[in-house]
């Protein structure tokens, strides 16, 4: 079982906020995976079942409508201000690619819009 969070487009024609079938109700990937997103799938799913702006849209899919300083936000909490993240990627040298291509992602979100923090299992 994979438990992914990413960054979606809410605006994905395929993807319903209301009414959805349960079938693949997700918004399409924009950004690279959270690394460790495991760590935080649960994180967002609580976050979605809580607050207004977010909601389960998929059997396996919650989904929050977030600005992109509430993203980066949570992206500064959970993986720090520093170049690196408190987790080494010494053993994982790939894993700090696809971090910093995420950092450099979330960085450059535009804010006058509203993005999709997905967490998806599948």
């Amino acid at each position: 079982m994979y438990l992914d969070v990413y960054i979606g487009d809410p605006t994905d024609p395929t993807f319903s906020w209301e009414g959805g079938n349960w079938s693949g109700s997700v918004p399409t990937r924009l950004s690279p995976f959270f690394p460790w997103g495991r760590t935080h799938f649960n994180t967002v799913v609580r976050m979605a079942e809580e607050a207004a702006n977010g909601r389960q849209t998929d059997w396996g899919a919650w989904v929050l409508l977030l600005s992109a300083k509430d993203i980066q936000a949570l992206f500064n909490e959970w993986y720090g201000t520093r170049e690196v993240p408190p987790i080494t990627f010494s053993d994982f040298p790939h894993l700090q690619r696809e971090f910093d291509d995420l950092r450099t992602f979330v960085e450059a979100l535009d804010d006058s819009k509203l993005w999709a923090l997905v967490a998806s299992e599948l």
